[in-house]
């Protein structure tokens, strides 16, 4: 992170990251909407993770609202393990905590 930031900050190169997640939303744009799914940010499977200093609850609107849209698209997560798990506010949310370098 950088100096100064607390240890668990999602550093700018992590978030520069995402829009490569993003890149198969957009090229799929124009074939038609799929149906999105709705993730609610204080849902009990993950309001209660720490988004650097805040919980998803409190501050996770944006981390939401990407994990409906990376859902309606069917893009996962790629998982620690190698394998891709389902894209939601408690997935993403762990995928940049451990890419933020």
């Amino acid at each position: 992170p950088p100096r100064g930031a607390p240890s668990s900050a999602i550093s700018i190169t992590a978030m520069a990251r995402l829009p490569l997640l993003l890149l198969p939303m957009l090229t799929l744009a124009v074939q038609g909407q799929p149906p999105y799914p709705l993730y609610k940010q204080c849902d009990s499977a993950w309001g209660d993770d720490i988004m650097v200093t805040k919980t998803i609850c409190s501050v996770g609107c944006l981390m939401s609202s990407v994990s409906d849209g990376l859902g309606g698209y069917n893009i996962s997560i790629p998982a620690a393990d190698g394998s891709y798990v389902e894209a939601n506010p408690g997935t993403l949310n762990k995928w940049l905590q451990v890419n933020q370098s």
